[in-house]
């Protein structure tokens, strides 16, 4: 009895320790924090580790973050359920496939508003628009965080388009809203909704003739292989959403919940600066993989300003909230221009 005795007493000092040690562990545990993205070395990917180093260092233990690019988590829609959800933490994707959510975030990227990402970004940052645009979705469980410009939208084909001519009868990927889809109907063309992980097979086996996307998504998805040409038409910008689960964050601590907001507005400079940066060197590195950059002569893009120019209030004034939303956008983008 004595050597049981002596053994308990010898081991009870480190079963202290032990359970000392055990609260702070599972404390590290229960804030655990998903990002992820369906693209990958892109301003999307790069926005995902540039929030979780500013959080990682606000927090430290308190959270654990992992972050899935390339779409490692599923096609788009299945992430925008997740985030609704509470099933993944963040999500940063186009405004564009947040629509079913509400209607509003389908007229962001409308056609002949902005003149460029920097005009894109200073019309969305102006408080007129910012607040309504990072809120709208938190009823159904979409918190925005942070919206930049990633770029402007091109047209790559494996049947060049070199004259508006050229789109007629071609089927071209969209990213699932009415105004991309009224764009392509006004130059002959079918706006095909589609996820990205879907596009290259769907190139490949003649499902789609050609895909509206930035110039990082062809070079970084290696789409040369597929098709040789991109044409250029400058009709409007490609603007991403970073949004947190409001279903998870509202279990968060008040603390938790202010430092993954307000470092989400935070980065927001930094995280553009890096994009309009990065996005303009892609255009060098696809003609230098053998790729073809086409313009379309000046009389048609003015052609197509002017077929593009009444889209976006055709479409919001389906719905006064979305057309709501359209002007104050119209007017900040007049404002900053």
């Amino acid at each position: 009895m004595k050597a049981i005795l002596c053994r308990l007493c010898s081991i009870a000092p480190l079963l202290a320790l032990a359970a000392a040690g055990a609260p702070a562990a599972a404390q590290a545990a229960d804030v655990a924090m998903k990002i992820t993205t369906a693209t990958v070395s892109d301003a999307q990917h790069e926005w995902m580790k540039l929030y979780a180093a500013r959080v990682q260092k606000r927090l430290g233990d308190k959270i654990k973050i992992d972050l899935f690019p390339a779409g490692q988590l599923g096609a788009i829609p299945r992430m925008v359920e997740g985030l609704q959800l509470g099933t993944i933490e963040a999500f940063v994707t186009p405004t564009d496939f947040f629509t079913g959510v509400d209607p509003r975030y389908g007229i962001i990227g409308a056609p002949g508003v902005y003149k460029s990402m920097a005009h894109a970004a200073a019309t969305l940052s102006d408080p007129s628009v910012r607040d309504e645009l990072l809120s709208m979705g938190d009823a159904k469980g979409v918190k925005g965080v942070s919206v930049i410009a990633l770029g402007v939208p091109h047209y790559l084909s494996k049947k060049p388009i070199r004259r508006i001519a050229d789109f007629n009868g071609q089927k071209i990927r969209v990213n699932a809203t009415k105004i991309e889809q009224e764009m392509m109907r006004r130059v002959g063309a079918s706006g095909v909704p589609m996820p990205l992980s879907e596009v290259q097979p769907s190139l490949q086996q003649g499902v789609i003739d050609g895909f509206r996307s930035i110039m990082s998504i062809f070079t970084v998805g290696k789409y040369e292989a597929i098709a040789k040409t991109v044409t250029v038409t400058n009709d409007s910008v490609l603007i991403s959403l970073a949004a947190l689960s409001k279903p998870w964050l509202d279990k968060q601590t008040a603390e938790i919940q202010k430092i993954l907001i307000d470092e989400g507005r935070a980065v927001t400079p930094e995280a553009q600066k890096w994009a309009s940066d990065f996005i303009a060197g892609e255009g060098a590195k696809w003609t230098a993989v053998g790729g073809e950059i086409v313009e379309l002569p000046a009389e048609d893009r003015a052609e197509l300003a002017r077929r593009f120019a009444p889209i976006g209030d055709d479409v919001a004034k389906e719905n006064p909230a979305a057309k709501a939303l359209y002007d104050r956008i119209v007017a900040s983008a007049k404002k900053h221009s």
